[in-house]
């Protein structure tokens, strides 16, 4: 007997109950928390997948994330220690140049 859903939801009684589907049964294959993961062996069945705006945003950010340098977690430390025993000095006229650089490459 067979439970029609939408959204994707459990389409027998047993996977209704359980709240998950087999994957013998259904042909999908799924990940440690349930969820539906793309079936690479479909590549001829004319199934497709749509990637949203949101994914794709995310990808791109992700990818300029690691091309970010490592932090040096030594040198912040360093310089925090300094700053907060008042030993930090701050060069007025290197700092107003670099703002003015700053400011000319936008």
């Amino acid at each position: 007997m067979s439970i029609n859903t939408i959204g994707g939801n459990p389409t027998t009684p047993d996977q209704a109950r359980t709240g998950r589907q087999d994957t013998q049964e259904t042909g999908n294959n799924s990940n440690a928390t349930g969820r539906g993961v793309a079936n690479q062996d479909n590549t001829n069945s004319g199934e497709s997948v749509q990637i949203s705006s949101s994914a794709i945003d995310l990808q791109a950010l992700e990818a300029r994330i690691g091309e970010l340098p490592e932090v040096d977690r030594g040198r912040v430390t360093e310089l925090r220690n300094q700053i907060a025993n008042g030993e930090y000095q701050i060069d007025g006229q290197q700092l107003a140049a670099r703002m003015i650089d700053f400011e000319s490459q936008l």
